[in-house]
């Protein structure tokens, strides 16, 4: 990051990007940055951001340089938040802001849903009630972004188990293969809800890389799980058309290859699995098509 990148991010939406520009200007704010600092700081409203922004004040102001004996290792220490707080501050803003969201959009287009399957003739099959239904995908998008933001609730479960209601879910009405590769019975420490919708997200995805592919061609997806020493993992592997979208961004809200995509379902598998300690990787093969794998921790309250 440089000093204008992080000038910019001060008026960022995102508290996450708000803090990672306060931190840098922590370390390399000058005189010319003071008036923009304080502005900033008079409008933020988030405590761990605030706190970066007083240092980089100090930084800009001189006041650092001027006594390194007391204030610089205060500065260092109210700059350097660690990565779990980072995100603990990205999810909570995140939640505030699909929660509010949802509140004012919701009731707003159940009215409009409402006055077309009055107002339009054969809604039905009109072009309005399309675009509602892409209405509703949205906002049911925007609801799981908000559930997975959420501390998840460990319990043990069964992985087989939920691996098929999942496939059985996704993969009704097309004319896909899905092989499950992983041992049977198999328990594990998990939020069901928080691997339902990671899991979900990843078929899909699959299925949909896959049905692009000619049928006298495709391969099946395999689902493969099991646990190592510290962890479990489920990986999803297809050989269908391969990454699109920009590998750096696939988990940044919004973006997406694919027409009348959202760009919602990584970001909210990924949200999902970092709210129980876990991670997320998508990868190209070398051969064709991706592999979709998440890990979580082998919490030490279970024996399995």
């Amino acid at each position: 990051m440089n000093r204008p990148a992080a000038l910019q991010l001060l008026q960022s939406l995102s508290a996450h990007d708000r803090l990672l520009a306060a931190r840098f200007l922590a370390r390399h704010a000058s005189s010319d940055d003071v008036d923009l600092i304080d502005r900033a700081l008079r409008k933020e409203n988030v405590s761990w951001v605030q706190n970066a922004l007083r240092v980089a004040l100090r930084r800009g102001t001189g006041q650092l340089d001027s006594d390194r004996s007391t204030i610089a290792e205060s500065a260092e220490e109210s700059s350097s938040i660690p990565d779990q707080q980072v995100g603990d501050i990205y999810a909570n803003a995140l939640q505030e802001t699909t929660s509010l969201l949802l509140h004012e959009i919701e009731p707003l287009v159940g009215t409009a849903r409402l006055y077309a399957q009055r107002e339009v003739p054969s809604f039905e099959q009109s072009k309005t009630k399309k675009q509602l239904d892409l209405l509703d995908s949205l906002l049911a998008a925007i609801s799981d972004l908000r559930t997975a933001t959420k501390p998840g609730k460990p319990a043990e479960i069964e992985l087989w188990s939920l691996v098929h209601d999942v496939c059985e879910q996704e993969y009704q009405g097309h004319n896909i293969e899905v092989q499950l590769a992983g041992p049977s019975p198999f328990a594990v420490v998990a939020d069901r809800g928080r691997l339902w919708l990671a899991l979900r997200n990843g078929l899909r995805n699959a299925i949909e890389a896959t049905e692009t592919i000619d049928g006298q061609n495709r391969y099946p997806i395999v689902i493969n799980w099991n646990r190592t020493d510290q962890d479990f993992w489920v990986s999803i592997i297809d050989q269908g058309i391969g990454l699109r979208a920009n590998l750096d961004r696939i988990f940044d809200i919004g973006t997406s290859s694919k027409r009348e995509h959202l760009g919602m379902g990584l970001p909210a598998a990924r949200q999902a699995m970092l709210s129980i300690g876990g991670s997320i990787a998508v990868t190209p093969r070398e051969q064709a098509g991706v592999k979709f794998e998440i890990r979580w921790p082998r919490y030490t309250t279970s024996s399995v």
